[in-house]
């Protein structure tokens, strides 16, 4: 996350300074009189830092709740991929029964399709059979109306043979050909010869409840089982079909943002892969789906950008304030200071005292993981920055250690979302309680946590990390009555100067510990090797 312009051009001072200590406070009550002019500008800046550092924190709380809807947005399609995946013939009822459960558990997911691959000389076979289960079903394409019409001569068909759709089975195009459809047929190929998921670019919906919404179509291929596929050509020759997810772009963020409220902040959506004039995709929380760049002149004054993987294809989200929303205008309070001069004095230092704990109290928590209360990467880093500085100086150690939540993943598919949230939680609180005054304890990102432990041999860095490995596995969590089973984490170990000579190269070698601790069956604690290993380094299932 970038950091707003006063918290970069004041550090250090705005943090230890200004936030720490009551110098402007004690400033304003000394100066009086010469200060009066003054305040209105220092206190007119410092609302508007207030203004961005808030805007900026919202802002990024709505990152996160959009990078956790793509990533809901894409399992549907990974999911419908591994049915097939496992080389037995899936039924209409069974691919029926499979899409009820994936648009109840999403309620942005238009619908999930099967489109098998048929060469032009199986196509009628392919008709006749299909036809036991759907009378009249025939391979069809788009033409330049939009209209479903009998599909025309050429090498090969993606047909829908198997549909769920929100709308009912009315809504089903049985029997469309996916390469018909102008946005589709890129990404059908690049998904065929790259073995990824790829998404279409925008879609407009013309029929059901989301008519008029605009939607994307995520295509996961799916191959003969036990072939090589190494190159794009083996891939592109053992193709068996696509499984198609439609997704509704706009309720894909709603269903996550609502959840944490708009908070004054407007979210557009780009596609930055697409055509200039098909980039606009959604904006939240706004009913009308207009692109709002349309209508401004300019660039508003707090704005961020954010960028996501969707498939194949590069998205932003363009953040602003709502209307009337964070204004970093100058408050009557700056005006009335410089007005009121020496009768103002001790009101003025009163207000700046408030200014500073309000935007210590910000800091704080731009710099703290909501979800444990420990302090976050940004933190860390900040953090290192001071304690290399004087390892260095009084010629100490420094020990960090990386964490791993073993199985995270099934922990989530198991048991839902909810769930992993309550597992992090529960151990960002045992590792602050179990670390010393002078340690610190960060949630590094996902399922990762990181330590940082000055002044410690390498035997008792590993002892610690072995006594927080045993605290986690003696853990009985539960949620609403029903117990997670047994939790289990792996560490990675790196003592300065022992390990490494930099902050950078001291957390990579620890993040090799990690792995070589995942490789080696994870629920262990491994210490880094005393010189770097030679060759790349292979990295262990999640």
């Amino acid at each position: 996350m970038r950091l707003p312009r006063f918290a970069r051009m004041a550090d250090p001072w705005f943090r230890d300074g200004f936030l720490r200590y009551r110098v402007a406070s004690v400033t304003v009550i000394v100066l009086g009189v010469a200060l009066s002019v003054a305040a209105f500008f220092a206190i007119g800046s410092n609302e508007r830092d207030v203004v961005r550092l808030t805007f900026e924190q919202r802002a990024q709380n709505h990152v996160a709740a959009i990078n956790l809807a793509m990533e809901r947005g894409l399992e549907s399609v990974e999911n419908s991929g591994a049915l097939f995946d496992s080389g037995n013939e899936i039924t209409s009822a069974q691919f029926q029964a499979f899409g009820a459960r994936a648009l109840a558990r999403n309620p942005a997911l238009k619908a999930v399709a099967w489109t098998p691959l048929v060469p032009a000389n199986m196509r009628r076979a392919f008709e006749a059979a299909a036809q036991k289960d759907q009378p009249g079903y025939r391979v069809k394409e788009l033409n330049a109306q939009f209209k479903l019409v009998l599909a025309g001569e050429r090498d090969e068909y993606f047909p829908i043979l198997y549909s769920v759709d929100r709308d009912g089975p009315s809504q089903s195009p049985y029997g469309m050909d996916r390469l018909s459809v102008a946005n589709s047929r890129d990404g059908l190929e690049r998904s065929r010869t790259s073995g990824a998921t790829t998404s279409s670019g925008r879609i407009r919906i013309t029929t059901g409840q989301f008519q008029g919404e605009m939607g994307v179509g995520l295509s996961r291929p799916v191959y003969r089982r036990g072939v090589a596929l190494d190159t794009a050509e083996q891939r592109s020759r053992n193709l068996l079909g696509f499984t198609i997810s439609i997704v509704v772009i706009r309720d894909l963020i709603d269903n996550v943002l609502k959840r944490i409220g708009s908070e004054g902040i407007r979210v557009v959506l780009y596609d930055e892969s697409a055509r200039e004039s098909e980039r606009f995709l959604a904006v939240w929380p706004d009913i009308a789906q207009k692109d709002p760049a349309l209508d401004e002149r300019q660039a508003p004054a707090l704005q961020r950008r954010a960028e996501f993987t969707v498939g194949d294809r590069n998205w932003v989200a363009v953040m602003t304030p709502e209307a009337g929303r964070f204004s970093t205008g100058a408050s009557w309070r700056a005006w009335a200071v410089a007005g009121t001069g020496l009768l103002f004095t001790l009101l003025l230092a009163v207000y700046v005292e408030s200014a500073r704990r309000h935007a210590r109290s910000i800091h704080e928590q731009a710099i703290t993981d909501s979800l444990t209360g420990l302090h976050n990467r940004r933190y860390l880093w900040e953090l290192l920055k001071r304690e290399f500085a004087r390892a260095r100086r009084n010629r100490t150690t420094i020990a960090a250690v990386m964490i791993d939540i073993d199985h995270f993943k099934r922990i989530n598919d198991n048991f839902g979302h909810e769930a992993g949230d309550l597992v992090i939680a529960e151990l960002g609180a045992l590792f602050k309680r179990s670390v010393r005054g002078s340690d610190v304890a960060c949630r590094y990102g996902g399922e990762e946590f990181a330590l940082v432990l000055p002044e410690i041999s390498i035997e008792n860095a590993r002892r610690k990390a072995e006594t927080l490995r045993q605290g986690v596995k003696s853990l009985a969590l539960e949620q609403r009555g029903t117990p997670l089973g047994p939790i289990s984490i792996s560490l990675g170990v790196a003592v300065f100067p022992i390990h490494a000579e930099d902050a950078e190269s001291l957390f990579r070698r620890a993040d090799q510990a990690l792995y070589e601790a995942k490789n080696a069956g994870r629920d262990r604690v491994v210490v880094a090797q005393s010189a770097p290993p030679d060759g790349e380094l292979i990295l262990a299932p999640a």
